[in-house]
């Protein structure tokens, strides 16, 4: 299948200013009149300007992920680290040497291929390969697999494949994963256009606490055909986000890491 030239969401990715929105001029525009949705096909991707930020938050998030989990114990856990700390010089050296402590059933290398996937990695076979340690992620329930993963598929254009990793890890209550299922749906990107269906998963996962489907709702409810008590609850969402935008300048002034709750 033919990769797509796809842009990402404009603000949704972190910036040098960590999330665009806090910045947004004007701010109604890029909270309100222009979601992350429709933002996906108009402006062109660019990437974050601190990259030490967002290797910082990257590696911290993959190693919160381990904290609650049975991955901490696994015996060759330092040398999968050094494996996928090799990706900075050599990639495709990290992504099989990843592979192999994979194959002998190493959870933490099928967290770390999956984010290898997602960003991009140059194999002739990548797909295939994706879609075998899709399938072990899925079976072993690491939910944050299941958004790399569906990322990287949605990336190259095989919408089929992402909608079925999104899906696994919105099965296993994964907020950033339920969001990324709600946009499909706003999309139309492998289904059919479904505002209902995508508002049932934005409130999921904005009672979880992720804040970009808080920010999509707010966008769904307030202009689509939800009634009056969808426009209220819609404009109850939107000053919510407030309280992010200064949640994330204290955490640009101290240099604290975005959480999950930022993922998207």
């Amino acid at each position: 299948m033919a990769p797509r030239k796809k842009s990402q969401i404009y603000g949704a990715s972190l910036s040098k200013h960590y999330a665009s929105f806090l910045y947004a001029k004007p701010m109604y525009q890029n909270l309100i009149r222009m979601p992350n949705y429709q933002r996906q096909k108009k402006y062109k991707c660019y990437l974050p300007q601190n990259k030490q930020f967002q290797c910082q938050m990257t590696n911290d998030n993959l190693d919160n992920q381990m904290q609650i989990s049975d991955l901490r114990s696994e015996p060759d856990l330092t040398m999968v680290n050094e494996a996928y700390r090799m990706r900075s010089t050599d990639r495709i050296k990290s992504f099989l040497a990843l592979e192999c402590f994979a194959a002998k059933g190493s959870k933490a290398s099928l967290l770390y291929i999956s984010d290898m996937f997602a960003r991009g990695i140059e194999l002739d076979d990548i797909h295939e390969r994706a879609k075998r340690w899709n399938e072990l992620a899925k079976a072993a329930h690491l939910s944050k697999a299941s958004l790399f993963f569906g990322k990287g598929f949605d990336r190259i254009g095989d919408y089929s494949s992402a909608f079925d990793a999104f899906s696994w890890g919105a099965t296993d209550g994964y907020a950033p994963s339920i969001y990324r299922l709600a946009s499909m749906y706003l999309l139309g990107e492998y289904v059919k256009k479904d505002y209902r269906k995508a508002r049932e998963l934005l409130e999921i996962a904005a009672k979880m606490g992720n804040v970009w489907a808080k920010k999509d709702l707010a966008h769904v409810l307030l202009f689509n055909n939800f009634g009056i008590l969808g426009k209220l609850q819609g404009v109850c969402v939107f000053f919510n986000l407030f309280y992010y935008q200064i949640d994330i300048l204290m955490r640009k002034t101290r240099n604290i890491p975005l959480d999950e709750k930022y993922f998207q």
